[in-house]
């Protein structure tokens, strides 16, 4: 067991970066990285820790570090009967994965799970979470896989169609 992948991104929307790594475990993998970055509530640093069983799909999320003057730590669990947030249900059974809003790392999960031919396409509903927020929320996703590492999505509900690249 060992590390299957490594990937450093800097943010195009605000001043920050992401830095991640995914690793084999003996019953699945573990997503786990750290993103710093200039949110609009203040100087932000979350590192985030995704378990996955060996189908590529999340088990749990745990979310930790700190938005301004806020200390965030987000446990996020799915089972078979849906999500919980810090211990509170919030349903959506049939959600297989978690993304995280302040990372693109989450988005590679069900990628790697479905493993697109180049011009396929696909769609998702993902259980997204917002670093500080409360809440999961529903989001409808679509990707196309355009080349061997261009894979051009939406998020819109309803998702707008991909123009070819």
């Amino acid at each position: 067991m060992g590390t299957l992948a490594t990937a450093f991104w800097r943010r195009l929307d605000v001043p920050g970066h992401d830095a991640a790594s995914v690793r084999e475990l003996e019953d699945g993998c573990e997503l786990s990285g750290q993103s710093t970055f200039l949110d609009p509530r203040g100087p932000t640093a979350l590192r985030y820790v995704l378990t996955l069983d060996g189908n590529w799909v999340t088990r749990a999320g745990r979310i930790t570090g700190f938005i301004d003057d806020r200390a965030i730590d987000d446990h996020i669990v799915r089972s078979a009967s849906g999500w919980r947030i810090n211990g509170r249900a919030v349903g959506m059974g049939d959600i297989l994965d978690l993304d995280l809003g302040f990372t693109p790392a989450t988005n590679m999960v069900q990628l790697r799970r479905v493993s697109l031919a180049i011009g396929a396409s696909t769609s998702f509903d993902f259980a997204w979470h917002e670093a500080g927020g409360e809440e999961l929320q529903r989001l409808p996703q679509e990707y196309r896989r355009a080349s061997d590492y261009d894979y051009p999505y939406c998020f819109r509900s309803p998702c707008l169609k991909l123009p070819p690249s």
